[in-house]
């Protein structure tokens, strides 16, 4: 069922909102920049940028492949712009580039939460307005914190699971869930806490839903490994 006119109007308004605050010349803590803008934007770009004991230490703490599939697209978008069209680099555009990306990306939460609720039969539209209103998503999900890309992760792997329950293509969606636990797991370091109730929910479905899900997170790993160590 589509949300009435008067709460699509609000959740417009409201993520309007969260883009305007994006798009505002503040930011909360530099970890913002730290744990994956900067990063990313230095690699694909091929500007200095600092990488912090997380991503140099002999035993690094987050994955670069990771981060680079989560910040990377605008940046990419920034170098065809550079290289193509001769549009200049300059630290405003590379600030704004790498938020605006970023907060695109955590209106995958409100995606996610809006299909569960519709497939439950609940108000869709009402538990739409309560996240993209709620403190964490004004304040948090504006800025490119790891967090947020974390959290649009987990409503997405809920989306699956409830998908895989409840939908025909139920190997397609354990396929799916296994990739996402993988890539949140490799992306922030206490993403599994929160995904392990997920993944043993996956165990009531079946064996082969078990082994989709397995599998798919196990090759991912490997694939993320590999591709950090190389």
């Amino acid at each position: 069922m589509a949300p009435r006119p008067r709460l699509l109007l609000v959740l417009v308004l409201l993520g309007a909102l969260r883009v305007l605050f994006c798009l505002s010349p503040a930011y909360m803590h530099p970890d913002e920049f730290f744990q994956g803008v900067e990063v990313t934007a230095s690699s694909i770009l091929g500007i200095e940028g600092l990488r912090t004991w997380e991503f140099t230490s002999p035993q690094p703490v987050r994955s670069l492949t990771a981060i680079h599939i989560l910040y990377g697209a605008p940046f990419v978008l920034v170098r065809l712009l550079r290289d193509h069209l001769g549009v200049p680099l300059t630290p405003r555009r590379l600030f704004f580039a790498g938020r605006l990306g970023a907060c695109l990306g955590t209106f995958l939460a409100d995606w996610s939460v809006w299909r569960v609720v519709r497939r439950a039969g609940g108000r869709a539209g009402c538990s739409a307005v309560l996240l993209a209103s709620s403190a964490a998503a004004l304040a948090f999900f504006p800025h490119a914190f790891a967090n947020c890309a974390a959290a649009a992760l987990l409503a997405l792997c809920i989306d699956m699971l409830d998908c895989a329950r409840h939908a025909n293509r139920l190997m397609l969606h354990c396929g799916v869930l296994g990739i996402v636990l993988a890539l949140g797991t490799f992306a922030h370091a206490t993403f599994p806490l929160f995904a392990l109730p997920l993944a043993l929910c996956v165990l009531p479905l079946g064996v082969r839903p078990t082994v989709y899900t397995a599998l798919s997170a196990l090759l991912t790993c490997v694939l993320l490994i590999s591709l950090d160590s190389a």
